[in-house]
């Protein structure tokens, strides 16, 4: 009798409970902590507290998306770890901060499609297979397409040849710096401005966007005016996370970024013109090769970096650079 007095109680507390929230709407979202590869303040932090916005309103009462810090808080190439852990839910990151992880990444910046061409290619599909497989992360997709990257130097240049120029570089464009005959130097972005002012580099690689929040235009005279590659920041979310939202769930994660695809592609194109307007405006030439030159240039940029890539993965290099071909 004692027990099904018992039992009679926990049925009624549950009864309760189900009824509470029901009524009450006592459930509570999912909270999800984020990091971004950028500090925050940076253009190309952004996109990633647009995303966090537009999640945490159209699915507030699914999931909560906190901000838990930039590099400041795990450092970039750590990041990509805390995410296959589950340290943390999502992360904005540029594949160049993990190739040592997943060495196919390098191949998205030399896509000459947007990000939203990439999907009707297979090439996002190929791409969200390899990240899940080598660092348990879905690849959500990637923000910024256009960007791209041009070489900024303090020698006014003729023609497609860095012989005797010391060029700071990250990995992204280290091959294409030394194939053109240029001594590539590592610094941190910290670095760049003092080294550029005491000649320690005559130039240095970054993308059409970015150079003044960081002062470099102040120590820098040219900007040779043939851009190359892309950039790729792209958003990757545990895949033990994303394995857990129901299937409307993540059809609205993915509604959401598919059109933070577009809009962060219009949104560089008005940056890339108004900071290309101020770099004229402060000062600084823009250079133009000659065609044949300026073949050479583009060509060695893409023929160094496929290179690279292949020889990381022989298996999905050349599949990728098939499917992120116009």
């Amino acid at each position: 009798m004692k027990g099904l007095k018992i039992l009679l109680i926990i049925a009624l507390f549950l009864s309760f409970s189900f009824f509470n929230s029901f009524v009450y709407g006592q459930k509570k979202p999912v909270v999800l902590k984020g990091v971004t590869g950028f500090a925050r303040q940076t253009v190309w932090a952004e996109p990633f507290f647009i995303f966090q916005e537009r999640l945490n309103k159209e699915l507030k009462d699914e999931i909560n998306l906190s901000f838990s810090g930039g590099p400041e808080a795990i450092p970039p190439f750590e990041q990509i770890e805390a995410v296959r852990r589950g340290m943390v839910d999502v992360a904005l990151l540029p594949g160049a901060f993990y190739v040592p992880q997943v060495p196919e990444v390098d191949a998205l910046k030399l896509s000459e499609l947007m990000a939203w061409e990439e999907r009707k290619t297979g090439a996002y599909d190929l791409i969200r297979e390899i990240i899940e497989k080598k660092a348990n992360a879905f690849y959500l997709g990637r923000v910024n397409s256009g960007v791209e990257f041009y070489i900024y130097t303090n020698v006014l240049l003729k023609k497609a040849d860095f012989s005797g120029l010391k060029i700071r570089v990250t990995p992204i464009y280290e091959p294409f710096v030394r194939a053109l005959g240029g001594v590539p130097v590592t610094t941190t972005p910290g670095e760049v401005y003092n080294a550029l002012q005491q000649k320690v580099v005559d130039g240095y690689g970054w993308p059409s966007i970015g150079v003044m929040d960081l002062g470099w235009h102040e120590v820098t005279k040219y900007v040779i005016d043939h851009g190359f590659y892309q950039t790729e920041v792209g958003i990757l979310i545990n895949l033990d996370t994303w394995k857990k939202f129901p299937e409307d769930v993540k059809k609205r994660i993915r509604d959401i970024m598919l059109k933070i695809e577009r809009d962060s592609y219009e949104r560089c194109k008005e940056i890339v013109a108004k900071d290309r307007k101020t770099l004229a405006d402060k000062g600084l030439t823009f250079i133009k090769f000659s065609p044949p030159e300026d073949k050479k240039y583009i060509e060695t940029a893409y023929r160094v970096g496929w290179e690279k890539v292949i020889a990381k993965s022989p298996d999905y290099g050349p599949r990728l650079k098939n499917l992120l071909r116009k």
